[in-house]
């Protein structure tokens, strides 16, 4: 006579449901900026990384960890935060916007994803006047 083996299906009923409790409850993956702000030169801006112009066109960038739009802040001197520009989508891990800073003074920058934190803080130091504007601008000592 054979026996027969009877298994049951009371473990993978109990595996499968504790899968999809922690599935359910799981935290959300934050996105965030996994690296600095980098600012550079537009077109015919500073030619040397410590040399900015208010009135001239620089393009910031920032890594990012998801597909999530980005929105850069910046802050002038003592002044509250503010978003600028409206949320850009990153390409291929990078998130970049054209900045233009307004007036001569320091500026601080960040980047940040919805739910996510911000980026390192970057500071920049814009400290000349410019002749001409946006990528078409030339940096002028004052």
């Amino acid at each position: 006579m054979h026996q027969r083996l009877r298994r049951s299906r009371v473990p993978a009923v109990v595996v499968g449901t504790s899968a999809c409790v922690m599935l359910l409850f799981a935290p959300a993956a934050s996105a965030h900026p996994t690296g600095a702000v980098e600012v550079t030169p537009g077109l015919l801006g500073s030619m040397s990384a410590d040399v900015y112009a208010a009135g001239c066109e620089y393009q910031l960038s920032v890594p990012v960890d998801s597909e999530d739009p980005v929105q850069f802040a910046e802050k002038e001197g003592d002044s509250a935060w503010i978003d600028y520009g409206d949320p850009v989508d990153p390409v291929d891990g990078v998130a970049t916007i054209a900045w233009t800073p307004e007036v001569m003074g320091t500026y601080t920058l960040d980047a940040y994803q919805e739910y996510g934190t911000f980026s390192p803080h970057t500071t920049v130091e814009v400290n000349m006047a410019a002749v001409g504007s946006g990528q078409l601008c030339f940096p002028m000592p004052g």
